[in-house]
C-alpha cells in the first residue's frame, strides 16, 4: 500500500507524523510524492486556514482550499467523499469503456468477457463504499442492453434472462451490475460483522445507516441465482419454447450449448441466432399477433400457403426447401464426408467445407465412400440414395450416414424415420457384399443447433470427435441465420 491518510489532533502532532512517514519512506527507498499531497485543517466540522505551513523533506505541503478535492483510493474527497461527483465520474468512465469494447472486433465470447473484466470493474470499485440506489443500478443494466442493441449485439425483444445466464446453460454470460453490487455489499457486510475484532465490533455498533453497508442493522438481500434466471426464461410464452426443447430428455444440453461456450461467432451473429431461438424476429405472424399490426396478413410472403412464423421460415417453407435448406443440409454432410476421408484415407490438403464439392465415389484401398449415389440392389428397395455410404470390404462393415436438419420439435421423430427409411437398404447391402454389420447412422442437428444424445454416441462410435460436432453445429447456425436474414431483408 502506498496511499496513506494521516489524522492528528493538532498541527504539531501532524508535523511529527509527517516527519515519521518521511523518514520511513527514505529508509525503504520509496519516493514521497509531495505533488499529490495536501493538508486539510478542520475545527468543529468546519474548514480552517492555518498560517504555519507543514513541511516534508524540506518542501512545503500545499493546503486544500474550499471547493478543491483530492483523490484517495480512486475517490474524490474533501471534508467527506463527494458522492455525486464520484458517481458521475465512474459512470462516465464505465460508459466510455463500454463503447470502446462494443466498437471493437472481438468475438462474441471475448466481447462479453471484456465487458465483465474491464468495463464493469470501473463501477465495482465503489460498491460497499458509495450508496447505489436500486433504480440507478437498474438504469445502468438497461443502458448496457441498449448499447448492445445499438451495435446489433442484442435484440430488444430477446430474453433478458438469457443475457445473464452462463453460456453452458444457453445464456451469454454477461454480469448484471445490480446483482454484482448486492453480492459485494453482502460479502463486505459479512466480513465486518463476523470479524473477531473489538475495533470491527465498535464500527458495526456505530454504523447505523452512516455507510452503504449499514453494519449496525441486519440486512438480507435476495440474489437472483442462475436457477431463478432459468425459471424466468422458462415461463416466457415465446422465449420459453426453446428452453423446453433445450432441456428435454433426448437433447444433450452440454453439446447443444457448445457454440456459446466456444463463442467464436461475431457478437452480432450470436445475438441474431438467439433472437431466432427466442422467436422474436419480425415475421408476418409476429407482427400481426404479437405486435398487434392487423393491417398485414400472417401468411408466408414466399409460399403464401402457411403462417409465416420463424419455424416456418427456417424449416417449413416449400419455396426455400429446394435451394436454401438443401444448401444447409449439404454443408453439414460435406463436413462428415471430409472426416470420413481423413478417417479411412490420407488427405494432404483438407479444403474448407464450404468450398468443397464431394465426388460421387472416393476409394482408399479397401474402403469406398459414396456421396449421394443411388445404390443398385438385387431386390426393389424404395430408399436407395443415402447422403453418405461408407463400405469397408476388409472389415466387412458399412455405414449408412444420413444428415437431417429438422425443426426443434421434430428432432426425435426425424431420427426414428431415418432409421426406418434405410432399414431395407441395410439388409440388401449386407447380403450383396457379405458384410458382418451395416449400421444406419442418422445425424440430426436441429435448425437451432440442438444435438440429440444419440447423435453424440453415433459420432463418437465412428471417431467423429466433439470438434467435428462443433463445426457441424456452427455450420447449421450460420446457414439458419443466413436464411432468415435473406428472407426478411
Amino acid at each position: 500500500m502506498d496511499d496513506l491518510k494521516l489524522y492528528a489532533r493538532s498541527p504539531e502532532q501532524l508535523q511529527g507524523m509527517i516527519e515519521l512517514v518521511s523518514a520511513f519512506s527514505q529508509s525503504i527507498c520509496m519516493k514521497f510524492g509531495l505533488s499529490k499531497c495536501a493538508v486539510l485543517h478542520v475545527e468543529k466540522g468546519q474548514m480552517k486556514m492555518q498560517r504555519d505551513e507543514l513541511r516534508a523533506l524540506d518542501s512545503e505541503i500545499s493546503e486544500l482550499k474550499q471547493g478543491q478535492s483530492y483523490k484517495y483510493l480512486g475517490l474524490y474527497q474533501h471534508l467527506k467523499i463527494s458522492k455525486t461527483g464520484v458517481l458521475t465520474e465512474v459512470e462516465g468512465e464505465f460508459r466510455s469503456r463500454l463503447d470502446r469494447v462494443l466498437k471493437g472486433k472481438l468475438s462474441a465470447k471475448n466481447c462479453i468477457k471484456a465487458v465483465n473484466t474491464w468495463v464493469i470493474p470501473a463501477l465495482t470499485y465503489t460498491f460497499g463504499i458509495l450508496k447505489w440506489s436500486d433504480t440507478r443500478l437498474e438504469q445502468i443494466d438497461r443502458y448496457v442492453r441498449t448499447r448492445m442493441t445499438k451495435f446489433r449485439m442484442h435484440h430488444p425483444r430477446a430474453s433478458v434472462a438469457r443475457l445473464y445466464l452462463p453460456r453452458s446453460m444457453g445464456g451469454r454470460g454477461l454480469m448484471r451490475v445490480s446483482r454484482l453490487c448486492v453480492s459485494h455489499e453482502t460479502k463486505l457486510r459479512s466480513y465486518f460483522q463476523n470479524a473477531d475484532s473489538d475495533l470491527f465490533v465498535k464500527v458495526c455498533q456505530l454504523d447505523n445507516g452512516y455507510t452503504a453497508l449499514d453494519l449496525r442493522n441486519q440486512r438480507s438481500s435476495e440474489l437472483l441465482s442462475a436457477q431463478d434466471l432459468k425459471e424466468e426464461w422458462r415461463t416466457k410464452e415465446l422465449h420459453g419454447r426453446f428452453y423446453g426443447h433445450l432441456n428435454s430428455e433426448p437433447i444433450s444440453q452440454e453439446l447443444s450449448c457448445m457454440w456459446l461456450t466456444v463463442g467464436s461467432l461475431f457478437p452480432e451473429t450470436e445475438g441474431f441466432v438467439q433472437a431466432i431461438q427466442d422467436q422474436v424476429i419480425a415475421t408476418n405472424a409476429y407482427r400481426r399477433h404479437v405486435m398487434g399490426d392487423r393491417t398485414i396478413s400472417d401468411k408466408c410472403r414466399m409460399c403464401a400457403s402457411a403462417v409465416e412464423s420463424i419455424q416456418h421460415i427456417v424449416s417449413g417453407c416449400s419455396v426455400l426447401a429446394p435451394r436454401e435448406y438443401m444448401l444447409r443440409h449439404n454443408n453439414v454432410a460435406k463436413i462428415v464426408h471430409l472426416e470420413m476421408q481423413i478417417k479411412f484415407g490420407n488427405i494432404a490438403d483438407v479444403p474448407p467445407y464450404y468450398n468443397y464439392q464431394p465426388p460421387p465415389l472416393v476409394e482408399f484401398n479397401h474402403v469406398k465412400i459414396y456421396w449421394d449415389v443411388q445404390m443398385i440392389t438385387d431386390r426393389r428397395v424404395v430408399h436407395i440414395k443415402p447422403d453418405i455410404l461408407v463400405l469397408d470390404q476388409l472389415e466387412k462393415r458399412a455405414y449408412i450416414i444420413d444428415i437431417t436438419v429438422p425443426s426443434d420439435e421434430n428432432a426425435q421423430k426425424t431420427r426414428g424415420e431415418k432409421i426406418r427409411k434405410y432399414q431395407e437398404l441395410s439388409f440388401e447391402l449386407k447380403e450383396m457384399y457379405g458384410l458382418n454389420t451395416v449400421r444406419v447412422l442418422p445425424i440430426v442437428i436441429t435448425v437451432n443447433g440442438l444435438i440429440l444424445k444419440s447423435v453424440v454416441e453415433i459420432c463418437r462410435s465412428i471417431d467423429l470427435v466433439d470438434e467435428v460436432l462443433k463445426r457441424m453445429q456452427k455450420s447449421v447456425l450460420l446457414d439458419t441465420a443466413r436464411i432468415v436474414r435473406k428472407f426478411i431483408k
